[in-house]
């Protein structure tokens, strides 16, 4: 998104432009890959304002795209590629510029995958593995339960009113029925000697999103739901500031987060990255090569109190989805 930003940058400066307008439902994939259309307009909104470019429903110019999955011409490896287009008011195309996706935790994220990704191999292998999961998925249901594969210490369960609804495979997909005006929480468990922390996106947006309180040293962090050796966490809401947080309430398109994205996207995915993290400077796990540094809405609002802290975080190992929505 930061390279993406920056080429439009220099196409507004050359128009004398200092603002745009991204598409309603700007950009969409395939209906095999998850929502990531709105994740993916929020990543450039807030690249663009790093840049302090406005973004406008009045702008002259406004950007349109689409992905999709990829076998990479050259290395012949799994990919996502992003092909977007600039439009003037009469929607002719001034630019269309194509960009690759290559890191295996980004194609997870996007695809909506359910896998268990090798840590002690290298860039090559990840994709294999990701590959052969998203042809075939090894995902494991128990209960409400749900596993990327056989034998893995990383699960996600949806509560509905505090309590496990049963998780069922639909077409080898986790489905989780929650009707319309239901709340519900995510709990998150780790079956490890280390620390976990877990990137959790809903319908395409990280659960952080929406922060609003200030980073200490004004550097902007990309939060994660910590949980401790053998033991669970949950993520009740969208994070908002000062410990409170918006629930998740699945809503009627309008009311739900990715609406405010403008993206009518089908929505309904619930997509948690597991990484082993460890005390910053600390020693991290032996195995541990590489380091990384409808829909839900807002319900009311509850106290979600997260504590700030400095971790290490290792490749992602496991990424577990779960649709909610038929739809």
């Amino acid at each position: 998104m930061n390279a993406f930003a920056r080429d439009l940058k220099v196409i507004l400066d050359e128009r004398g432009e200092t603002m745009i307008s991204i598409e309603k439902n700007a950009f969409s994939g395939p209906p095999k890959l998850a929502t990531a259309g709105p994740g993916i307009a929020k990543a450039l909104r807030d690249e663009l304002a790093k840049l302090k470019i406005k973004v406008a429903a009045d702008a002259e110019l406004r950007v349109t795209g689409r992905f999709r999955d990829v076998n990479d011409a050259e290395s012949d490896k799994l990919a996502v590629e992003l092909k977007v287009k600039v439009l003037d008011r009469n929607k002719r195309t001034l630019k269309e510029v194509a960009y690759g996706i290559f890191g295996p935790t980004e194609i997870a994220l996007l695809t909506g995958a359910n896998t268990q990704l090798p840590v002690t191999g290298d860039q090559e292998d990840r994709l294999d593995q990701l590959d052969k999961d998203l042809k075939k998925s090894r995902v494991v249901v128990k209960g409400a339960r749900v596993y990327s594969a056989p034998k893995r210490p990383y699960s996600v369960e949806v509560l509905v009113n505090e309590a496990p609804r049963a998780a069922k495979l639909q077409e080898g997909v986790p489905f989780v029925p929650i009707d319309k005006g239901e709340i519900y929480t995510l709990r998150f468990r780790n079956d490890t000697d280390f620390e976990a922390a877990v990137l959790v996106v809903i319908d395409g947006i990280n659960i952080f999103a929406f922060n609003e309180d200030p980073e200490p040293d004004g550097v902007e962090r990309e939060y994660r739901v910590i949980v401790p050796p053998w033991g669970t966490a949950k993520a009740k809401g969208w994070y908002r500031s000062k410990g409170m947080s918006d629930s998740f309430q699945v809503a009627d398109y309008a009311k739900s987060a990715a609406s405010i994205l403008k993206n009518t996207e089908k929505v309904g995915t619930i997509t948690a990255a597991f990484s082993v993290c460890w005390e910053k400077g600390g020693t991290p796990p032996p195995d541990e090569k590489t380091r990384s540094a409808t829909g839900t809405g807002f319900g009311p609002p509850i106290q979600n109190r997260y504590t700030r802290v400095e971790r290490d975080i290792g490749a992602v190992r496991d990424v577990v989805t779960i649709r909610y929505t038929k739809d």
